[in-house]
């Protein structure tokens, strides 16, 4: 059970015991690592295959090799379709 420091104060008064040690203070902390990649999780990063995606992976094959170095696509307009 996680208690609060003034739970765990009132308890070890009231028991006439000493105060315990928060457990959140000997937890290690997580790494940068172990962070990012469950934020990648909880947010579906790299998981879903957009429109966007699809067209910026085929952009040479849609508009030729020449121009692909040229131009990119801004962005997709939902109502329309229109790059």
């Amino acid at each position: 059970m996680n208690r609060s420091r003034k739970e765990r104060e009132l308890v070890a008064n009231f028991l006439c015991l000493p105060q315990t040690e928060d457990p959140m203070k000997s937890k290690m902390p997580k790494s940068f690592a172990e962070i990012v990649e469950n934020a990648w999780e909880d947010w579906g990063i790299g998981e879903a295959t957009t429109p966007e995606k699809i067209i910026s992976e085929n952009w040479q094959k849609i508009v030729g090799i020449q121009l692909s170095g040229k131009c990119a696509p801004d962005r997709l307009s939902v109502n329309t379709g229109v790059l």
